[in-house]
């Protein structure tokens, strides 16, 4: 454990690309999931080059066969910047019912995955699927401490398309403009 915490102390201080580098091989001397974790955030925003994504991945993948779900999700949204939607919903889904550092980082990967089963984006369209997680958040996303604006007024929007264009539910314009006016009193300014 004394790699990771050193490995941490000079994350700190780093500055240069050497020592992002000495970071990094504190971080793997200590194999810890959060060591690499935070390996995978230094590729992708210190050690920049041609490999970075495909190196950072082979952390966060590290991390998450250690049942590090914030890594879980930053490789989801990897993969989703790419275009490989089947790998990035797996790694949504792998998000699911369980703990992260955050709530609010759960409560993303529930809209993810709703989005994902709306649109058909690397898994087959299932709109009562994406009901279902767009109205986890909606329910779940009120009881947290702070409210995450794009979590909540996404879901909404969401959910609004779906009763105006009857995607899986009735076609039912008051619900879809109640659930816009609330999408809309929390989106972002």
């Amino acid at each position: 454990m004394g790699y990771f915490f050193l490995g941490r102390l000079y994350y700190n201080y780093a500055k240069t690309r050497e020592e992002y580098k000495e970071v990094v091989e504190l971080f793997d001397r200590a194999e810890d999931k959060e060591g690499y974790y935070y390996n995978a955030l230094i590729y992708i925003t210190q050690l920049k080059d041609e490999t970075k994504d495909s190196i950072a991945l082979k952390y966060l993948g590290k991390a998450a066969n250690k049942a590090y779900r914030p890594a879980m999700m930053l490789a989801g949204m990897i993969w989703e910047k790419a275009k490989d939607y089947e790998k990035a919903f797996g790694w949504y889904e792998n998000c699911l019912g369980t703990q992260l550092f955050s709530n609010e980082l759960e409560l993303e990967a529930y809209y993810k995955v709703g989005y994902f089963y709306k649109e058909g984006l690397g898994v087959e369209k299932d709109y009562a699927k994406a009901l279902e997680n767009f109205q986890f958040v909606i329910t779940e996303e009120p009881k947290q401490k702070e409210i995450n604006k794009k979590n909540y007024s996404n879901a909404n929007y969401q959910l609004g398309l779906m009763y105006e264009s009857g995607l899986g539910v009735q076609i039912n314009k008051e619900k879809a403009k109640a659930y816009f006016d609330e999408a809309e009193k929390y989106k972002d300014d």
